[in-house]
């Protein structure tokens, strides 16, 4: 579908556009001074993960590289995610509302 509906518009590009990303909730206590010097690397990172999970097609269409390396550092991010989600808790993993359904 994204090869054929995905346009390369404003909406498409706003998505990756975290200039301006505000702090997130788990680091309120962080000084502002502080979150000043960490937006930038964070905002990079947070693009990198997510041109990463587009398809190779929608990456190819924006005109994002994807080197081997990436491909390979992104899947072992996502394994060591697998293994640390199997620490928490279990009644900590969801949602109080995703426990319910």
């Amino acid at each position: 579908m994204c090869a054929e509906v995905l346009a390369d518009n404003w909406a498409t590009r706003a998505v990756l556009d975290l200039r301006h990303i505000g702090k997130p909730a788990l680091l309120r206590r962080l000084p502002s001074a502080g979150w000043r010097v960490l937006r930038a690397p964070m905002a990079r990172f947070m693009v990198w993960l997510t041109v990463g999970m587009y398809p190779p097609v929608v990456r190819a269409r924006l005109g994002y590289g994807w080197s081997r390396r990436s491909a390979l550092a992104l899947r072992l991010m996502g394994r060591l995610i697998a293994l640390a989600w199997r620490l928490v808790p279990f009644e900590r993993r969801f949602h109080p509302r995703a426990r319910a359904a």
